[in-house]
């Protein structure tokens, strides 16, 4: 935790669960026995121990109404501790201070790391003063040690240290790595307080309340885990009752009821490290009550306490993630902080994720969106951007789809493990008049309305708390009827190889795109998916031949493209240039002269399922075998075209 809503985000979550034990304890006060009744309070004892935010919440809104409240309230002041547009974060549970503090919210978190400090020195030293007392102790006499050493033959228990200490009340175990048997120097203890005690020994007892007192500090000022670590002392007294009631019989078993009773007005002072049957009178009410029932449970209530932990384990532990919709983050539905706040908690966690994300935030003009794939950095602009314009501002281009027919993602390149490149391609009727006369050159004869066009996107995806996506240069606007011209016009994305001999030379354009398993992209309120993965992708080869003789009458010409590395051919691409007639008498074919100059595009890829796998195969060379005439001409050496 390093600010006060780290703190109470936690503190929250641990107290929603301890409601919840202290609800079905009470459900089940009479059905369920003094073992499972303590054994539950093992859920609080996770929950508090694992960060809220490392696993889902208890409550699947609290994350999101927590970071609403710490923006409003830190957009207002200048906090050393918090950011607004960083999410809350809680990666561990003991409070961390890395700066001098310098708002109201730090100084709180401040004066709560000191009253963490002020328990826990109380506690240690309530402690070290019970261990000075007892060191002022003497050796039990003969007769007692006679006393423990028969009950620990008769049990089967592992003898303690004892000591005999004046002016205390009942016996007690006090001790963590060496711990020992305290008992009154003037009184006679029964056996049964002994076996009380030997119990506690024997199950680590005082180690448990030294946990339990280190977690109720770390949560001093929530007065609900004081409540709940009362009853959990409480609980493990009963616990330690029915334990003894086990190994008594018959008048022994009431016995040990009136023992309890004669200790109900005694003081009760708990100390940590130490354990002690007496536990004061309200509490002894409890555990005699619960000596009545001994043995009277409901058969099978076991298997429903096993049943009732295991079901409470997934919420209260695993917790549940909260799942948001388009109108939460649609900020004409709610709120600018709303949907900001849902930006940063709801983090991409896939490659595939972020770049849907993104790609839809952009076309949508949908901020929130864009912001849940962006580094926090950007979270400042966008909002400014969103007050300001009440939506995402996406630039040239993007605004102006009439229709999309599709999002892909080309040339997607691995540059390390927490980074990747790679184009976002839209492909679009565009109704805007003042792209067309720009590309007057390119296209003769277009005219001003809507025609159909590619937008290429280049971006750079970082991990930055969940994968985040940013525009690294300009983007590029081709009409379809242009980049369809196979002309090596526009090579806006992938690689490019070029070769020559004296025979001819030849252009190859490889591009590998991706397609995004988040839904149909062709409906314009599609609903982006921070967790998606590739399902399907496309290996496409363009080629651009020139012959560099006459031209000359053939019947066909063969192309075999070969990647070096990988020692594998393509599908061979064989080319006819049959010119064919038709009459009465059937199909006749006859050879003609042909321009030798033309381009190929061949296509190769496959499918897969829920794994995130990037080619990233593409080679440097390539080399080609062609025939001509069913003749083979001399092989040509593509190499990658870097300038």
């Amino acid at each position: 935790m390093y600010n006060i809503w780290g703190f109470l985000l936690q503190t929250i979550s641990v107290s929603v669960v301890a409601g919840i034990i202290l609800l079905l304890k009470k459900i089940f006060e009479d059905k369920l026995s003094p073992k499972w009744q303590y054994g539950v309070w093992s859920l609080l004892a996770i929950r508090i121990l694992i960060p809220v935010n490392v696993s889902s919440y208890v409550v699947p809104q609290l994350a999101l109404w927590m970071e609403m409240i710490k923006a409003n309230v830190e957009e207002k002041l200048s906090s050393a501790f918090a950011n607004v547009y960083e999410p809350i974060t809680t990666t561990h549970i003991i409070p961390i201070i890395t700066k001098a503090p310098q708002s109201i919210t730090d100084f709180l978190f401040g004066l709560y790391i000191v009253g963490v400090i002020f328990f826990l020195l109380k506690y240690l030293i309530a402690y070290i003063r019970l261990r000075v007392l007892l060191n002022k102790g003497c050796s039990a006499n003969r007769v007692i040690e006679l006393k423990l050493s028969t009950i620990c033959d008769k049990y089967h228990l592992k003898p303690c240290k004892m000591i005999t200490v004046k002016g205390i009340s009942s016996a007690f175990i006090c001790g963590i790595l060496r711990p020992v048997l305290v008992i009154p120097a003037e009184t006679d203890v029964d056996e049964k307080v002994l076996l009380h005690e030997l119990l506690h020994y024997k199950y680590c007892d005082t180690i448990q309340n030294v946990g339990w007192c280190i977690l109720r500090s770390l949560h001093w000022c929530n007065p609900l885990l004081h409540l709940a670590v009362n009853q959990i002392e409480n609980d493990m007294e009963s616990m330690c009752d029915q334990r003894v009631l086990e190994l008594l019989e018959g008048e022994e078993r009431r016995e040990y009821g009136h023992i309890l009773l004669s200790m109900a007005n005694q003081k009760y002072a708990r100390v940590p490290g130490t354990t002690s049957i007496s536990n004061g009178g309200s509490n002894i009410s409890k555990r005699i009550a619960a000596i009545v029932r001994f043995k009277k449970y409901p058969q099978g209530m076991a298997l429903v306490s096993i049943c009732i932990i295991a079901t409470m384990f997934w919420p209260t532990i695993i917790g549940t993630a909260a799942s948001y919709d388009a109108t939460d983050y649609n900020q004409h539905y709610g709120s600018i902080e709303k949907s900001m706040a849902i930006a940063r908690i709801n983090r991409c966690n896939t490659v595939a994720g972020a770049i849907d994300m993104y790609a839809k935030g952009v076309y949508q003009m949908n901020g929130a969106y864009v912001a849940s794939a962006s580094s926090y950095s950007e979270h400042e602009r966008i909002k400014a951007e969103l007050e300001e314009y009440g939506c995402y501002q996406p630039g040239k281009y993007v605004a102006d789809i009439d229709y999309l027919r599709y999002i892909k993602v080309y040339n997607l390149d691995q540059i390390s493990e927490t980074e990747y490149k790679g184009f976002i391609v839209y492909h679009a009727i565009i109704s805007n008049d003042e792209f067309t006369p720009e590309y007057n050159d390119y296209v003769p004869g277009i005219e001003y309305g809507d025609y159909s066009a590619f937008i290429f996107l280049p971006i750079s995806i970082t991990y930055e708390d969940g994968w985040c996506v940013k525009e690294t240069g300009e983007r590029t606007f081709v009409p379809e009827e242009v980049y369809s011209r196979q002309e090596n016009t526009f090579i806006l994305c992938g690689k490019e190889y070029y070769g020559k001999n004296d025979i001819g030379e030849i252009n190859l354009d490889v591009e590998v795109y991706y397609q995004i398993d988040s839904g149909e992209y062709n409906f314009n309120n599609t609903f982006p998916n921070a967790n998606a993965h590739f399902r399907y992708y496309r290996l496409q080869k363009e080629f651009t031949y020139t012959h560099l003789l006459e031209e000359r009458p053939l019947s066909y010409v063969e192309f075999h493209i070969k990647e070096m590395e990988t020692n594998e051919y393509f599908e061979p691409t064989q080319l006819n240039f049959h010119s064919m007639d038709h009459n009465e008498k059937g199909w006749f074919i006859y050879e003609s002269t042909i321009d030798w100059k033309g381009s190929i595009r061949d296509n190769s890829g496959g499918g897969f399922g829920s794994d995130d796998v990037i080619f990233t195969d593409i080679p440097s060379k390539y080399t080609v075998n062609w025939i001509i005439g069913g003749v083979e001409q001399e092989q040509i050496i593509l190499e990658e075209v870097t300038d």
